[in-house]
């Protein structure tokens, strides 16, 4: 834990208020930079900033920071966000990594009416979710197949501070 609080402050000090920065070819000067802490539980957005431009637009940008041994690198995500994480082809990579385990889903029951596993009896399947790991996670894991450049593009890649 203390490795993942010291990332945050190292992306943190790359944006302290009063200094700028460019974002799709415009200049944003830092009104806001910090960890949020909403009234309860955990956000996503590890790292917020805000940056207002000189003709008044304002600019948030919300950083989720990962450490290397982290598993999920988005959980419980929407349709919107996996847009934003994988472009306007959301539908096309999420349609090919799903069809590449089809199998699994098509075998798997719906309804149980006896106890099966973790599955207890009288239950029925509402759906599922799509989550994006580091690794493989059980029989509903499938691998995304994204070229170099979408990786890139859609910011899928690690730095360090």
């Amino acid at each position: 834990m203390p490795d993942f609080i010291n990332t945050e402050h190292c992306v943190e000090k790359l944006f302290p208020v009063g200094t700028t920065f460019s974002f799709e070819g415009k200049k944003y000067q830092v009104a806001l930079c910090g960890k949020p802490r909403p009234a309860r539980g955990e956000c996503k957005t590890d790292v917020y900033i805000k940056g207002i431009a000189s003709d008044g637009e304002a600019r948030e940008i919300k950083i989720s920071v990962k450490q290397k041994n982290a598993d999920f690198l988005e959980n419980k995500m929407s349709f919107d966000r996996a847009c934003e994480i994988f472009g306007k082809d959301a539908s096309g990579i999420i349609k090919q990594c799903l069809l590449s385990i089809q199998d699994s889903f098509v075998a798997d029951n719906l309804v149980y009416f006896e106890k099966k596993g973790k599955t207890g009896a009288h239950t029925m399947k509402l759906g599922w979710k799509f989550e994006l790991l580091n690794k493989l996670s059980g029989e509903k894991s499938g691998a995304l197949k994204l070229t170099e450049e979408q990786k890139y593009d859609r910011q899928l890649y690690t730095t360090r501070p």
